[in-house]
């Protein structure tokens, strides 16, 4: 779908996944691009590389540069408070993951968002594999769901070794940790199961690369639909690994990242295989994500990952990181 030319569309945070929302933008057509990045350094150096306009602080790269659009992309703490800038602006938004590092203002977001397009970031939601699995649910081709196993783990020192990881926001107590940074896949255990309470949560520190933000978990969760989900994060186990196992009334369901998806019997035996696409680059998912998100923005459609969804994942987060057993009353609806 070709992109509007009245959009403006500001990126606020030029880290990583700012830089790469700006240039995704760029390859899928918008030419009014700008990026708020308070450090100098990374600002001059965003600026030249993708020959864009930059600001230094979010409030006045608002009223400057008036966007119609806004990516937040900032550390975790500032996806409310920037994204509150931004609906308030008139301005739709696509909110990087976590929604946020507390419930505080999700709520008043919700409230003063109404009427505009909100949309979570969800990528792995438009990764082949998680989209394969979700629509042999959908179609029953495994039964009604019973049981999930969903798993992550990517070594924190090896996964961002542009900079220190021991100062990245992964590693500050209020904001990191390992459950949020995986926030995706208590996403996908939602997409798949639907509605669902935590039950029971593990949590270890990462004192093993020097942190003390949680750096492994297990979680357990109960869904509204009567199925169970297991959810298993780390960044201190070595490697990568990502993928996921459903359990139905008539079969199995079992992704791993890389590989592809197999839907197999009740007696393991193989039914189908889906392959990942050969040659298939991880930067498609984001393209897609925000060809999806600029989609329901030209359409004014609802997406399928808005705040109510983004409350729901950061509830179960955020009561298995602090030791709440109980988050049902905000979970459940």
């Amino acid at each position: 779908m070709p992109v509007s030319p009245r959009h403006r569309i500001l990126v606020l945070g030029g880290g990583s996944i700012g830089r790469r929302h700006a240039a995704n933008l760029s390859l899928l057509g918008v030419r009014k691009i700008a990026v708020m990045e308070p450090d100098p350094v990374k600002r001059a150096a965003l600026g030249k590389e993708l020959d864009i306009e930059t600001f230094n602080d979010a409030s006045g790269a608002i009223a400057a540069f008036r966007p119609t659009i806004v990516f937040v992309c900032s550390p975790t703490k500032e996806h409310v408070p920037q994204a509150l800038l931004a609906v308030r602006a008139n301005a739709d938004a696509f909110i990087e993951k976590p929604l946020s590092h507390a419930m505080e203002g999700t709520g008043e977001l919700e409230r003063v968002a109404a009427g505009r397009i909100v949309m979570i970031g969800c990528n792995m939601r438009f990764h082949p594999g998680p989209r394969k699995v979700k629509e042999l649910i959908d179609s029953g081709a495994a039964g009604r769901v019973v049981r999930a196993h969903i798993h992550a783990a990517s070594y924190l020192p090896d996964w961002r070794p542009q900079d220190d990881y021991r100062s990245s926001y992964s590693a500050d107590p209020l904001q990191g940790g390992a459950i949020l940074d995986f926030i995706h896949e208590i996403d996908l255990a939602l997409w798949y199961c639907g509605p669902a309470a935590l039950l029971h949560a593990a949590v270890e520190p990462a004192a093993e690369i020097g942190l003390t933000v949680d750096g492994k978990a297990v979680m357990k969760l109960g869904h509204s639909s009567g199925a169970s989900s297991e959810i298993s994060v780390s960044f201190v186990k070595k490697g990568y690994e990502r993928g996921c196992t459903i359990e139905g009334t008539g079969g199995r369901i079992a992704w791993e990242y890389g590989k592809g998806v197999r839907l197999e019997r009740k007696d393991g035996s193989a039914m189908e295989f889906f392959p990942e696409p050969p040659h298939y680059e991880p930067n498609r998912m984001y393209l897609d994500e925000i060809a999806y998100f600029l989609e329901c923005v030209e359409n004014r459609s609802t997406a399928f990952s808005g705040i109510i969804e983004g409350k729901a994942a950061l509830a179960i987060a955020l009561a298995a990181r602090h030791g709440n057993r109980d988050c049902r009353g905000r979970n459940l609806a």
